[in-house]
């Protein structure tokens, strides 16, 4: 299967680059580069999971190494930022976009080492936009914020 990466794709405030975070890696990690992570209990990054968006930190610069304690960089995402994601109906096959997504809701789902936006629940993100193929048609790529609720808004930075 393809892996499908989400892509930062926009700082709320227009600027260029993106706030890193050094924090370590839970145990037993298996995430890949370009993966949502989380902030777990004890302040270790884990892989997000399908259903779990509360305490979304940003996404992995690189791959888990699978050891615990593991220094990991993390690029930081903030209220108003945009992430390019892919648009799945409750599994890893793409869906295509549709003019009605627009401002929609959806939740997360996670197969593969791939995160999708999933249009089967509504607790993720909210699309803004859409990624066009070269013919100007809806493709299965989309332009989504997360909703604050789901973020870690203050990760100590």
């Amino acid at each position: 299967m393809a892996t499908y990466p989400v892509v930062i794709s926009k700082k709320h405030n227009g600027t260029v680059g993106w706030q890193s975070y050094e924090t370590v890696e839970a145990a037993g990690q298996s995430y890949t580069a370009d993966q949502l992570v989380l902030v777990g209990a004890s302040g270790a990054i884990t892989i997000t999971s399908t259903g779990s968006t509360t305490g979304v930190l940003g996404t992995a610069v690189t791959a888990a190494t699978g050891v615990t304690g593991a220094s990991a960089i993390v690029n930081v995402v903030e209220p108003g930022d945009i992430l390019e994601m892919t648009l799945v109906n409750n599994s890893a096959t793409p869906v295509t976009a549709a003019l009605s997504d627009l401002y929609k809701k959806y939740g997360l789902y996670v197969s593969g080492g791939s995160c999708f936006l999933d249009k089967f629940t509504t607790t993720f993100g909210q699309i803004v936009g859409f990624i066009y193929d070269s013919n100007g048609a809806f493709t299965s790529r989309v332009l989504v914020t997360v909703l604050p609720a789901n973020l870690v808004v203050s990760a100590g930075l």
